[in-house]
């Protein structure tokens, strides 16, 4: 029975399809025929709801299509913004800006400043801050970022230029002393005043650490040097010259050790053996220096543990020479003549 049930139902359906006197498609009359009966698509809520069509009368449905783009990096326009907060913060976003870009946000939105570009300076920067900085921090920033690209900032009266890093010692930067050294970007050149160790000494120490030619001159006779570099350089200079411009003596250690009866220049020779000081590793660490007048020994170190060794081994070699060498030693005679007692 309910086998002859289904086939009258399908065949009602395929009438009804085919006798539509409304035009409407078969699968949207057949559905809204079973949800007017009591069929499981019925809402029985209450309130009668028709299941719209996604398609006009008398239209099937053909698919749907969207094209992308075909592109899955930016190509948009780089990011070059500089924002301040009003007390002379300021926030860096530059994010692959040509330079002529990073210089505009800097220096023209930032700073406020006249400036020009050298159009043989070329490459972009990259440089985004996690928190608000200084405006000298911003212009330190920038200036590491040039000079990545190999350009320098110079400062020409009231603007500031862009060139390439030769180029800025070749229109004469503002020259000064640490104390008084102008602030802004740009190269600058400062003069050192050395107090302990010799500028030409000094020259060889800086020299390796710093940029071809940051040590510009040298002045012997009154014991200065001049550097050029901007602010961040300048810095790195001084901090490097504070580390070695002590005073040497003081962290020197001196003794004077009196001989018995060795000869100074003897045992000065046999130290320097022992010692390796001749053409050896210990040449510059320890210095044996005979003195003949006080018939002595100087021993200069600069380390301090090498006193006590040096002294040492002073006392052991004056003690060999005072048991071996030949001396002569004179007796007073009393009660024989002179004569007797060197006939027998």
């Amino acid at each position: 029975m309910a086998y002859g049930g289904r086939i009258i139902l399908c065949m009602a359906l395929f009438a009804a399809g085919c006798t539509s006197p409304t035009g409407g498609d078969f699968f949207t009359e057949t559905v809204e025929s079973l949800h007017a009966k009591d069929s499981p698509l019925r809402d029985r809520g209450g309130g009668s709801q028709r299941l719209a069509s996604s398609v006009g009368s008398g239209k099937r449905f053909s698919g749907a299509q969207y094209q992308g783009s075909g592109n899955f990096v930016s190509y948009g326009a780089p990011i070059a913004k500089v924002t301040g907060d009003g007390s002379g913060q300021f926030e860096l976003n530059l994010v692959n800006a040509p330079v002529t870009q990073a210089a505009k946000a800097v220096l023209g939105d930032a700073l406020q400043a006249n400036y020009v570009v050298d159009p043989r300076v070329q490459g972009t920067v990259t440089l985004q801050t996690s928190k608000p900085v200084s405006r000298d921090a911003l212009v330190d920033i920038l200036e590491s970022a040039l000079a990545v690209n190999g350009a320098g900032i110079v400062k020409r009266a009231n603007s500031y230029q862009i060139m390439p890093l030769a180029d800025t010692l070749a229109s004469t930067p503002s020259v000064s002393v640490p104390s008084v050294t102008p602030s802004g970007p740009g190269i600058k050149v400062q003069v050192l005043q050395l107090q302990y160790v010799a500028a030409d000494e000094m020259k060889t120490i800086l020299e390796p650490i710093t940029r071809q030619g940051t040590v510009l001159r040298v002045d012997s006779t009154r014991n200065l040097i001049t550097v050029a570099g901007n602010n961040a350089d300048l810095e790195a200079i001084r901090e490097a010259v504070s580390v070695f411009d002590v005073d040497w003596m003081k962290g020197m250690s001196v003794a004077l050790h009196p001989l018995k009866a060795s000869k100074p220049d003897a045992v000065a020779a046999e130290l320097e053996s022992i010692f390796g000081t001749k053409g050896g590793a210990g040449g510059k660490v320890i210095q044996f220096i005979p003195n003949n007048r006080l018939n002595s020994i100087l021993v200069i170190t600069s380390r301090p543990a090498y006193l006590a060794r040096a002294s040492s081994w002073i006392a052991k070699l004056d003690t060999l020479a005072e048991t071996n060498e030949e001396q002569l030693f004179v007796y007073q005679i009393q009660n024989s003549a002179n004569s007797d007692e060197a006939g027998q």
